[in-house]
Order: C-alpha cells, then structure tokens, then sequence
C-alpha cells in the first residue's frame, strides 16, 4: 500500500489537487504507524493535518 499511496501523493501534487494530497499523505501515515515508525508517522499525519486545514477541512476527511 505504501507504493500506491506514494505514487498517489505524487500524481495529486502533479494535479495541484490539494485535498487529495492530503488524504494520501495521511494514508502514508497511517502505513507508518502499522509498521510502527512512528517519527515518520508523525510527520505524515502532521503535514497530512495541515493541507487538510489549509483547504478548509478540518475534520480530514474525503469530501463528496
């Protein structure tokens, strides 16, 4: 899942949509913290937190 949610980060940067973004930054954090790196994790979450509240989402979820 790792790869998938890198390579989704990468196209959803690429596209400038920033609220997907966010979500794949925050499944890349969620990898982390199954593998149990969390100081990685962390940053993920973080970042993934942030772009979330810079697009006016503050709860982190998919809108539809």
């Amino acid at each position: 899942m790792s790869e998938l949610a890198e390579q989704s980060l990468k196209l959803f940067r690429t596209l400038g949509n920033r609220h997907s973004e966010a979500k794949a930054l925050q499944d890349l954090g969620r990898v982390q913290t199954e593998l149990r790196t969390f100081t990685a994790a962390t940053d993920l979450l973080a970042r993934s937190r942030a772009l979330f509240a810079e697009v006016g989402d503050t709860r982190g979820k998919r809108k539809h």
